[in-house]
């Protein structure tokens, strides 16, 4: 997406900065089986989706777009912590 010049504008509402730290944020309030839940989460959406955790990670790329973005997050967020889009 980085280099595709027919975006022209990027709005990103309550984004992460890897996949990888979404898994543990949804289980963040499962104790100890945030660990367990977190990796099979990761495990399986390799194995159903081929989907790996540790390349999707907008952090790595965010810098690379020329287009403005505008990102939306609330303090408040249930499922996002707000830092993430602080981090981007």
């Amino acid at each position: 997406m980085s280099n595709n010049t027919n975006i022209k504008a990027i709005v990103a509402d309550s984004p992460y900065s890897s996949l990888h730290n979404m898994a543990f944020m949804l289980f963040r309030d499962f104790l100890f089986f945030k660990y367990p839940f977190a990796y099979a989460t990761e495990f399986f959406g390799k194995l159903f989706f081929g989907i790996d955790v540790d390349k999707v990670r907008p952090i790595d790329n965010v810098d690379k777009i020329k287009a403005p973005i505008l990102f939306i997050h609330g303090k408040e967020d249930s499922q996002i912590k707000h830092e993430e889009s602080v981090l981007l």
